[in-house]
């Protein structure tokens, strides 16, 4: 594990968001752009000899307060290439449903967290009553919240980032 204090992942947090913002679109960065953050981040993470290691799958988030059992309690995006929804984004040029973040001595460090609640809210018309999500992971997630690796997805990743 490398541990940075919490000045110094801000630091990088500030440097990447910068970047993001100088790159990309204010829409782009407003629908996700998970793949954008860890392009980002990964080059600030890599410029301190931290060893950023891309990572792309599954990412589930709680967002309900309270279970109801009849509403959908996580937020997030399923690595699902063959779902309908994916097959049809893959034939607009966009990527099947994923999430992408980076890995930094076993420790995920997604700096797109921070707009989980208003993607949900606002793109995907979901209400969110947990408390917010932090405005970057860099660690381990909640005890609630899934991230989860496939292979097949990360050369995804790879293919859309480098176009």
């Amino acid at each position: 594990m490398i541990f940075l204090s919490e000045e110094a992942k801000r630091e990088i947090y500030e440097e990447s968001r910068a970047r993001l913002e100088s790159w990309y679109t204010p829409e782009t960065i407003k629908r996700g752009g998970c793949l954008y953050w860890a392009q980002c981040s990964g080059i600030s993470l890599h410029k301190r000899g931290l060893c950023p290691s891309l990572r792309a799958g599954t990412m589930l988030w709680k967002m309900v307060a309270h279970d109801d059992g009849v509403s959908p309690t996580h937020f997030g995006y399923e690595w699902s290439p063959t779902h309908p929804f994916s097959v049809a984004a893959v034939k607009e040029g966009k990527m099947p449903e994923m999430h992408v973040w980076n890995e930094v001595g076993g420790m995920i460090v997604d700096f797109s967290t921070g707009q989980f609640k208003t993607i949900a809210e606002e793109i995907h018309k979901l209400k969110w009553t947990a408390p917010d999500p932090p405005r970057f992971l860099w660690g381990f997630p909640p005890g609630d919240a899934v991230y989860h690796n496939e292979f097949a997805a990360l050369r995804w990743a790879f293919r859309f980032i480098t176009q």
